[in-house]
């Protein structure tokens, strides 16, 4: 599979996590660079395919964009428990997902086909649509999660956005053609 190994290093750049595909089974192990030890192999039987990972809070904590019974939806994964909490459960794509916290809002930051942040999750067909980059508060406890629109990108695609200091954000867009990065006020 030419979208494995994913790699992911924790906030401290101690750790190495890695998603890999073998004999048919998506697996994670995390590499201590210290100790020079895995510390950590699993097995991922919940996913189809992993898209993207990235560290959360801690060296405990994955983000993963992630191919559940056919759809591509953000989930959390707690590595010492190895449960999974779905933060989006719908008929969109969200890939490129990362933790974001700007003052008194805190989430989580993707790039998703949704055609806007209250869609409704009606349809099983999807046309074509452009990424737009989303933010989800994913402290929420209710089954209603509040999605926010940060981009409208006219032609193109807004993908891979990060936090880049306490009221920016930053994301690739191809909407003059050329992949080039940008920054948004939140």
């Amino acid at each position: 599979n030419p979208n494995y190994p994913l790699l992911a290093w924790d906030g401290k750049g101690t750790r190495l996590a890695v998603i890999y595909n073998t004999e048919g089974k998506t697996r994670l192990f995390v590499y201590d660079i210290v100790n020079r030890v895995k510390t950590v192999k699993q097995d991922l039987p919940q996913f189809t395919q992993v898209q993207d990972m990235k560290y959360m809070l801690d060296a405990n904590t994955l983000i993963l964009s992630a191919v559940k019974s056919g759809q591509t939806d953000v989930f959390v994964y707690k590595i010492d428990k190895q449960t999974v909490q779905q933060v989006t459960d719908d008929i969109y794509d969200d890939l490129d997902a990362s933790f974001v916290a700007f003052p008194g809002k805190t989430g989580i930051i993707f790039s998703s086909n949704r055609p806007s942040g209250t869609a409704e999750d009606s349809d099983t067909a999807v046309s074509a649509r452009r990424y737009n980059v989303f933010l989800i508060d994913n402290w929420n406890e209710s089954e209603f999660k509040q999605i926010s629109q940060l981009t409208n990108v006219r032609f193109g695609n807004a993908r891979f956005p990060s936090q880049y200091n306490t009221t920016h954000f930053t994301f690739v867009s191809d909407e003059n053609g050329i992949a080039n990065r940008y920054a948004g006020f939140f």
